[in-house]
């Protein structure tokens, strides 16, 4: 069953379903579009929600600040704007094993963060952004998390890694808890179980194969 205020789209034209909601922002928006994906990580469908859709709820919460490029969300604003979708959210400090607990649950993160930090060609210093984390990846050798996987609605379409040393200095820039972590787990299934650093390059790892 699907809300009726959230679009049902059933193709992803041929990628995976995480790749598909992957939408690239137009202005200063990334946290509509984080909150947007989190949605999107609740519901079974393949839909095409979009941050339109999201912005009469943050008018009425007073989240959206103006902006000479386009209002954005400010992050006090994602958590009574995913509370309108069902969908129970905390803060919490940076903290690695935080971070991979919950994402061995299935649960769904948006991390607030100096996105220069963790990708230095595509941001300058000090700038303020909402990437969504959904896996994590093992170092197999010493068995150890060495980065994680997410999105980034400056990347269209394709899922993003990010170094575990890189995010935690990237979430030392605001000036509240970085973490907003789902309470229950997504219920869209992911790419995999968890990813391992291999000879330079990240291989999915199902558990139940």
């Amino acid at each position: 069953m699907y809300p009726p205020d959230i679009p049902y789209n059933p193709s992803t034209g041929g990628r995976s379903y995480l790749q598909s909601i992957i939408d690239l922002q137009q202005g200063p928006t990334c946290g509509l579009e984080a909150v947007e994906n989190v949605v999107q990580m609740f519901f079974s469908a393949r839909n095409n929600l979009q941050d339109t859709h999201l912005i009469p709820f943050a008018k009425q919460h007073g989240t959206l600040v103006p902006d000479s490029g386009g209002s954005w969300l400010h992050p006090s604003g994602y958590q009574p704007l995913l509370a309108e979708f069902g969908i129970g959210t905390n803060w919490y400090d940076f903290d690695h094993k935080v971070l991979v607990t919950a994402l061995r649950a299935n649960r769904v993160v948006i991390a607030v963060v100096d996105a220069h930090q963790i990708d230095r060609e595509s941001y300058p210093p000090e700038s303020g952004h909402a990437v969504v984390i959904t896996n994590y990846v093992l170092d197999p050798t010493r068995k150890r998390v060495v980065g994680y996987v997410g999105m980034d609605s400056n990347h269209s379409g394709e899922e993003r890694a990010w170094s575990a040393s890189a995010l935690k200095r990237a979430a030392l820039f605001p000036d509240h808890a970085p973490l907003l972590i789902t309470d229950a787990p997504g219920r869209v299934p992911k790419n995999a179980d968890f990813y391992i650093l291999w000879n330079g390059a990240l291989l999915p790892v199902n558990r139940g194969t």
